[in-house]
């Protein structure tokens, strides 16, 4: 049929297609255009899109949502679950674990396999009769501290003797989450608090991270303190990156292991996290705490200002290649540029110095990962809406 023999109702109804078309795409907003590259700017810049960079660069990144954190932290007041204390069965511990393994695989894979082999391990089951206790080794895998998995099973002093001798519930304080005993026969015990029992044991392996940095030294000491308490904060943001549901079961020990990942993901200058400042200001923004927290480590200092541990340097003997180990995982190089057989100020301002400059990083710590994890933790970058 050619154009002249066409009906007219087919040509009307094709003119009125295109006008609709046209309509529709004339309708239709504009995609956001990118922030200026200062990134204080594109908050005045209706419409632009800001870039993880740019969010990143905009922290420290305030509370919007205070049912993830402990009491004090935010002005409203919600309630803790409570777990209830009684020891997980071997069931129970490794359905938690593999729950965790199933959301965790798609970002590594093989995680899987690697963490049921230590969770069956028979050096595991010796040391770590507990099986919630063992899932929380287990669930270190696929995580920047795995060596911690190795050192507590395999590592000996230099008197053949093994470094952990055994991983197990203690009647602790509750202002201690986790302790190292070291022993007259040069091994450790590490104990966690019993009040902790049935909780996902996925949470206490933030816990084993931080004892495990005490297991070779006689003195505790502050820089010790801090050195520790970053491994812990920072393997359960990486925990948080495999698997976001970890920070939503509402118990003490999980909004309290929420509340420190937040002040390490909000300290450090620039985009980058650090350990010694969040962009010169209060590092939880609008928080109802009555004390200033300007960084990560002025946290560790207030959390042992009671406590009677010295200022000053305390030894490490035989921790060095743990350090070292945990380095070479965040070195896109595989290197470790800073020496870790002295727990002191110069072994924190060079942990400090290699996480803002980006030589110490992991995908958690670049800004996607990041402005994820703020996600996760209830936090508010800024061009996200404040429910």
């Amino acid at each position: 049929m050619t154009p002249a023999q066409r009906p007219p109702w087919k040509t009307l109804g094709w003119i009125l297609l295109g006008l609709l078309l046209i309509a529709t795409r004339q309708s239709e907003p504009p995609p956001p255009a990118r922030c200026p590259s200062d990134p204080g700017l594109g908050l005045s810049s209706p419409g632009c899109r800001l870039t993880a960079a740019q969010q990143t660069a905009l922290r420290p990144w305030p509370v919007k949502d205070p049912r993830l954190y402990p009491h004090g932290v935010a002005r409203t007041f919600h309630p803790y679950e409570v777990p209830g204390r009684r020891d997980q069965t071997e069931t129970e511990a490794l359905a938690y674990l593999k729950a965790h393994l199933q959301v965790a695989e798609k970002k590594v894979p093989g995680i899987t396999r690697r963490a049921l082999r230590v969770f069956r391990h028979p050096a595991a089951r010796d040391k770590i009769p507990d099986p919630s206790l063992r899932a929380a080794l287990a669930g270190l895998t696929g995580t920047v501290f795995e060596a911690a998995i190795d050192w507590v099973l395999h590592q000996n002093t230099s008197l053949l003797r093994p470094v952990v001798a055994s991983v197990r519930w203690g009647e602790l304080p509750p202002t201690l989450r986790g302790q190292t005993w070291p022993r007259l026969t040069g091994d450790s015990e590490i104990l966690i608090n019993g009040s902790y029992r049935n909780e996902n044991p996925l949470l206490y392996a933030p816990i084993l991270a931080h004892e495990v940095l005490h297991t070779r030294s006689i003195d505790n000491s502050l820089p010790q303190e801090v050195v520790a308490s970053f491994a812990g904060a920072l393997v359960y943001l990486n925990l948080l990156y495999l698997n976001p549901t970890l920070a939503g079961s509402g118990t003490k020990l999980n909004r309290t292991l929420n509340f420190e990942a937040a002040i390490l993901l909000n300290s450090g200058r620039g985009a980058r996290v650090g350990l010694s400042n969040s962009n010169d200001t209060e590092v939880l923004p609008r928080r109802a705490g009555p004390e200033q927290i300007r960084s990560f480590i002025s946290d560790v200092h207030q959390d042992y200002s009671d406590m009677p541990i010295s200022d000053g340097p305390s030894a490490a003997p035989d921790i060095e290649p743990l350090l070292e180990a945990l380095q070479k995982r965040m070195s896109p190089r595989k290197e470790a540029p800073c020496a870790g057989n002295l727990y002191d100020e110069a072994l924190i301002a060079c942990l400090d110095s290699h996480l803002q400059d980006g030589t110490l990083s992991a995908p958690f710590l670049e800004p996607r990962g990041m402005v994820k994890l703020a996600e996760t933790l209830g936090l508010q970058p800024p061009g996200t809406t404040a429910e």
